[in-house]
């Protein structure tokens, strides 16, 4: 994502003129460097409080007199979620989340010519699976492909799946690629 210097100036409930420039990343917004100038001056409550106060201040109405302006601030807040949907929605797959516009492609060099590589290391033989195990698999390996983490493919290269158990109790699976690894 692009980011953009975001200057904001505003009044503190001391009168002082706080100006800054701030490098952000979207979604951040002049508000939220507005709701840390405030933090930064004492003036406490919640981020959508801290806002309404910022915005009372900059309109010339007392400190304590931030109620009208929350629901400018939830009216800011709504065009910022509905404008960045994306980044806020949390994906429905069981598996891991990977933004390719983040995450590059990564090329990976042998660090031995390809027929030197024991088989064993290539290829770590086919694991056998419980019943449920197959099933957990299927199910993870397909919402990942569904959100196009992952796709089909067929190589001579191949290492085991295996399931573990997140600390909130779901699925996922992971490969373990130590061994293939030690050639890159």
């Amino acid at each position: 994502q692009k980011r953009k210097i975001i200057p904001t100036i505003i009044k503190t409930k001391k009168e002082k003129i706080f100006s800054e420039k701030q490098t952000v990343i979207p979604p951040m917004t002049i508000m939220s460097i507005k709701i840390l100038n405030l933090q930064e001056n004492g003036i406490v409550g919640t981020p959508i409080q801290l806002a309404a106060k910022g915005l009372a201040i900059q309109q010339g109405r007392p400190n304590g007199d931030y109620i009208l302006a929350m629901n400018i601030i939830w009216k800011i807040l709504g065009d910022i979620l509905t404008e960045y949907v994306d980044e806020f929605r949390e994906k429905q797959e069981m598996g891991t989340s990977v933004n390719n516009n983040i995450i590059p492609d990564i090329q990976f060099v042998l660090n031995k010519k390809e027929h030197e590589i024991p088989e064993n290391d290539k290829n770590q033989g086919i694991r056998k699976y419980t019943v449920e195990e197959e099933k957990i698999i299927k199910e993870l390996c397909d919402d990942l492909e569904k959100n196009d983490v992952i796709y089909p493919g067929y190589s001579e290269w191949a290492s085991n799946v295996q399931i573990i158990t997140k600390k909130d109790g779901r699925k996922a699976i992971v490969i373990d690629y130590r061994r293939l690894n030690k050639h890159l």
